[in-house]
């Protein structure tokens, strides 16, 4: 343990004076911003064959993205995005419309919460999941788990997932994890539905597998 804050205290120490400028650049240079959300990727402009409609229903912001399947830059699929106030009315039945429009119309769908439920910040698949009353029907049947983080499972979310999906034979799988956005005016009033997957853990320094139907 001492060792351990010996290093720590080595590699945070300030740096003499006449590099102190020359530390402050190569730092902020080295920062880079990171969003999960399509709607902020400045990469949309140069896609080709792309399509982007946006709409106000009810005070709540809706935009639709879609991507091919021969882009590479941003991940090819669906993405639809609602902003607006959590309180308003509106949202609930917004959102529920555009799953509507995505999910499969029968079978069973397993929920999956991904994220470290200890840590605010990523801990809305967890508590996600806990509101969630699992059912079996005649139209459809919900299953849910909480797949933790790798860092203290052991297994992989996507393992987790995949081998979940297979016990039950889910006809579709809706994995629910905290994203990373630029604009603070987007901060828990903006929810991204995605047909495109994810990637667990991609806003910070250890992104793990890809979660999405090809894996």
């Amino acid at each position: 343990m001492q060792r351990f804050f010996q290093l720590m205290i080595n590699k945070c120490s300030i740096p003499e004076q006449n590099t102190w400028e020359q530390h402050k650049r190569r730092n902020v240079m080295k920062i880079q911003p990171h969003s999960d959300l399509a709607c902020e990727s400045s990469r949309l402009a140069g896609i080709s064959g792309g399509r982007t409609v946006t709409r106000t229903i009810g005070g709540v912001r809706i935009t639709d993205i879609r991507i091919p399947e021969q882009e590479r830059r941003i991940r090819p699929g669906r993405y639809i995005t609602l902003e607006g106030d959590p309180s308003r009315n509106a949202l609930p039945a917004l959102l529920r419309r555009a799953l509507e429009q995505i999910l499969p119309t029968g079978g069973t769908i397993l929920a999956a919460g991904l994220g470290n439920p200890d840590i605010t910040r990523d801990s809305l698949g967890a508590l996600a999941i806990r509101r969630l009353v699992p059912q079996r029907g005649s139209r459809y049947s919900l299953a849910a788990i909480e797949t933790d983080v790798a860092a203290r499972t052991g297994i992989e979310t996507v393992s987790l997932v995949r081998a979940a999906a297979r016990e039950i034979d889910a006809a579709c799988v809706i994995a629910v994890d905290s994203l990373c956005c630029t604009s603070p005016e987007r901060l828990c009033r903006t929810v991204q539905l995605s047909t495109a997957g994810i990637t667990p853990g991609s806003g910070s320094a250890a992104p793990r597998r890809e979660l999405s139907c090809r894996t």
